[in-house]
This record gives C-alpha cells, structure tokens and sequence, in this order.
C-alpha cells in the first residue's frame, strides 16, 4: 500500500466519520427543535474534534509503538498540558473578573 493509497482512505474514512456524524446529530438533536444552522456549526464542531482526537491518538500510539515514549509518559505529559491549559483560563477569567477564579 502507497502513501497515496493510505491519504485516500483516511479521507474516505473522515468523509464517512462526517456523515456518521450528521447523521446522529439530525436523530438525537433535530427532535429538539434545534434550527438547521445550529445543527450545521454542531457538525463541523464535533467533526473538526474527533479528527483532531484520532491524528494525535494515532501519532501517540505510533510513537509509543516505536518506543520513543511509554503510555505512562505520554499520560503524565498530557495531564501536565491541561493543567496548564486550565491555568491559563483561571487567569484569563481572574483578570476579566478582577478576582481570583478556580476552575473545576
């Protein structure tokens, strides 16, 4: 299998994943009265998310699997990322606010 074979199953692949996507959205939401163009910026959210979950699962296990790092490092680093991530919130909303803020 080439580089190319492999570019386009992954594009088959996402377009499948978007349709699954709409497909559950319209089901599970449109019974809730939620307008067309709400439903539409819903799609692209939760497709621009899971596209974004599946490559940086897929490099993790790819390295890990070439043992550059081990799932334990790759755990504790990630962890250390969203505490930081949360902590650039807190400031951000501490300044908005003009008092201290602790999120979750």
């Amino acid at each position: 299998m080439t580089i190319e074979d492999d570019k386009k199953r992954y594009g088959a692949a996402l377009h499948g994943m978007q349709s699954g996507v709409k497909f559950l959205l319209e089901n599970e939401l449109d019974n809730q009265g939620l307008p067309e163009p709400l439903l539409r910026v819903l799609k692209h959210l939760r497709v621009g998310i899971n596209s974004a979950l599946s490559d940086s699962v897929a490099l993790a296990k790819l390295l890990m699997d070439k043992g550059l790092f081990t799932e334990a490092e790759y755990f504790k680093t990630q962890a250390d990322f969203m505490v930081q991530e949360k902590e650039r919130y807190e400031q951000q909303i501490s300044q908005l606010l003009g008092k201290t803020v602790t999120l979750g």
